[in-house]
């Protein structure tokens, strides 16, 4: 008897849903999921649509690494990457943002000519609010509860959240012999905001 429900355990334990990639799709891999209010958003089509209030952008991978994050108010930027132009041909990606530690300002810079690096080598030297390990996963937590306009300057409150917002995201591996990045992964979404 004991047996059987060790096994029924390990069965169910299984086909449990997880918060999760489910196995290694490439090197340097990474998915994006968000939060609000506690719940995960359905990201549908790479669209999803959140209240004007905080969130959370959770990226998840397996290893440390470094992601380029483009965040703009037009879409023309998300729209080259998503059409799978070759990633030196996007000037918006090339040179980017450095920001603070540990996500201080809780917020996520809108700039059209420009990404943000975010990434994680360990639990002292990332740019997300928090860090979660999970098995063989690195969860980077970005709280978001502003938004800074880079180009003019100005803050935007979460009350006060753009109609929509579009992030592109690429990570690479930059190799000093050949002055050269190696793209591995990309993707890309559109965030609507509601009234709440």
């Amino acid at each position: 008897m004991g047996k059987k429900i060790i096994f029924l355990f390990m069965i169910l334990g299984s086909l449990t849903p997880q918060f999760s990639l489910g196995q290694k799709k490439c090197d340097h891999c990474f998915e994006v999921a968000l939060f609000q209010d506690g719940k995960q958003v359905i990201i549908d089509n790479h669209i999803a649509v959140l209240k004007k209030r905080p969130f959370d952008i959770h990226l998840i991978s397996y290893e440390p690494q470094g992601i380029v994050i483009n965040t703009c108010l037009s879409d023309s930027n998300m729209i080259q990457l998503a059409s799978g132009k070759p990633y030196d041909q996007l000037d918006f990606m090339q040179y980017g943002m450095a920001e603070e530690m540990f996500n201080p300002d809780q917020e996520i810079l809108i700039h059209s000519h420009a990404p943000s690096y975010w990434y994680f080598d360990d639990n002292f030297n990332h740019r997300f609010t928090r860090v979660e390990l999970n098995k063989d996963q690195i969860v980077g937590i970005r709280h978001i509860e502003q938004m800074t306009d880079v180009e003019t300057g100005e803050i935007i409150s979460s009350a006060h959240f753009p109609s929509h917002l579009y992030l592109s995201f690429l990570s690479s591996v930059w190799n000093a012999e050949t002055f050269t990045s190696k793209e591995f992964h990309r993707d890309y979404l559109t965030i609507v905001f509601e009234n709440n």
